[in-house]
């Protein structure tokens, strides 16, 4: 059945294609929201968060709820939907048919929207309000579009920054990993945020660039001063830097999201030694961490076990394939 009217407090988010379920995840760990219900791209949720298009990584649109209807129902739910109140200047249908049949097309709903509006508008281009159709089995959610979530990603890829590091990772992928550990606006001012192998900064990059104060940390000198010359080249000016061992690192930090080193290019080449090495990172994080973590492990890793031996709780994790010999694991801890 449609709603009464629109809820301001329930919307639709139109995950990215790839890596859904962590798509899926930041949306949760950024809404807190309890109340959701979803399926493959679709993901709808009661929240009471605003702004979400500046911090989501794998969202493509975020849609205000408008009804929930079925493929049965929705010519009758459309007529008897009150459309007024959410028509803007203009207004175009857009229909996203998951499957195999298609059974309306966007012309079709856009009539009937036509008909229960005073003087509409059409305009397909670039339409003031958009009204989308999400048609997933016999249920049907429709929306209007809030936000498109367009990012300039791709322009900070780690090629593209002044200093290259060949495992940074990419920008996306590392607002994402930023999202999920629940940070949230409110606590721009108070939030200790740290990434304690920092590398070239790509994790810091992001995280002053969503507004965060950002504390990077490594024990190389001459990569530290990689991370000031990128993070400089974004002009992030809420930074600070400290060369230490991650090991060794005091203070407490609210929230951690690290990459752990791996590969031949490492200083800490033997298998053995890495994992001896993330263990002692995990100790010592456990020391200090208030709240959560992200940390990424390569896949050849015994992580679960080394999380454990830390006695941390493995909230939730993800599979990043890279290639054929190497994954990586993102996993939230607490």
């Amino acid at each position: 059945m449609a709603t009464a009217k629109p809820s301001g407090t329930k919307q639709i988010f139109f995950l990215s294609g790839e890596h859904v379920d962590l798509a899926r995840a930041e949306v949760l760990a950024l809404t807190e929201s309890t109340n959701y219900w979803s399926v493959g791209r679709v993901l709808v949720a009661e929240h009471s968060r605003k702004k979400l298009e500046n911090r989501l990584a794998y969202t493509h649109a975020v849609y205000d709820f408008l009804f929930e209807s079925t493929s049965k129902n929705l010519l009758k739910d459309i007529d008897n939907f009150n459309w007024q109140p959410s028509y803007k200047k203009n207004y175009c249908a857009r229909i996203i048919d998951f499957n195999d049949r298609h059974s309306f097309s966007d012309k079709q709903l856009g009539s009937r929207i036509w008909h229960r509006l005073k003087s509409p508008k059409v305009e397909l281009d670039k339409p003031a309000t958009e009204y989308t159709f999400f048609v997933i089995g016999e249920k049907v959610f429709v929306g209007k579009l809030n936000a498109l979530i367009t990012k300039d990603f791709q322009e900070r890829r780690p090629h593209l920054r002044p200093i290259l590091h060949p495992t940074s990772l990419h920008p996306k992928l590392a607002r994402a990993c930023i999202n999920l550990t629940g940070l949230q606006d409110s606590e721009k001012k108070t939030a200790k945020i740290a990434d304690l192998l920092c590398g070239s900064g790509g994790i810091l990059i992001e995280l002053g660039l969503m507004g965060f104060p950002a504390l990077g940390v490594d024990n190389d000198k001459h990569m530290m001063w990689k991370a000031k010359v990128n993070l400089d080249y974004f002009r992030i000016k809420n930074y600070k830097l400290k060369l230490t061992d991650a090991t060794k690192f005091k203070g407490k930090l609210n929230y951690v999201i690290s990459d752990l080193p791996y590969g031949k290019n490492t200083k800490k080449a033997e298998n053995a030694d890495l994992e001896r090495f993330y263990l002692n990172f995990l100790l010592n994080l456990r020391k200090i961490l208030q709240k959560k973590a992200v940390i990424i492990f390569p896949s050849f890793s015994n992580y679960k076990t080394i999380i454990r031996k830390a006695k941390f709780k493995l909230e939730n994790e993800f599979t990043i394939y890279i290639h054929a010999s190497l994954s990586r694991k993102i996993c939230v801890v607490s």
